[in-house]
């Protein structure tokens, strides 16, 4: 046996079970600290694989709201303060994404990820939304 013979078996027996588990892709991820495992109903995307930062922190998601305008904070009201998509606080990823023009509507996500399903069944997200309040009218 070489010198470093002595190394391939354990290597050998480390690295089999991997090669013979398959393609680990299907199985859901170990999600590390801070970042967040929420589960999806059959059809919709996982935030998988993600290279974005997930907090549950409220004073950070706080601080991700304030800089959006007065007028795009009441979008964030209607939807409760939440990703239309995957539930996710908004500002929990950092800013929001606002997606306009959802059927006539503007809406925020919490990351780029959610907007592929929100175009491909519309109908089913905005139902979550909440009605705007009716405009007054005076006499």
């Amino acid at each position: 046996m070489s010198r470093y013979g002595w190394l391939l078996a354990p290597a050998l027996a480390l690295l089999a079970p991997l090669a013979l588990s398959g393609c680990a892709k299907h199985e859901k991820p170990v999600v590390a600290e801070g970042e967040h495992d929420h589960e999806h109903a059959e059809g919709e995307h996982g935030h998988e694989g993600h290279d974005h930062p997930v907090t549950d922190d409220p004073a950070a998601i706080k601080a991700e709201l304030a800089k959006l305008s007065p007028e795009d904070m009441k979008l964030v009201e209607l939807q409760d303060k939440k990703c239309i998509v995957s539930d996710e606080p908004l500002g929990a990823m950092g800013a929001p994404v606002k997606i306009l023009d959802v059927n006539g509507k503007d809406v925020f996500i919490c990351c780029s990820r959610c907007e592929e399903a929100l175009r491909k069944e519309p109908d089913k997200y905005l139902a979550k939304l909440k009605q705007e309040p009716a405009a007054e009218t005076t006499p």
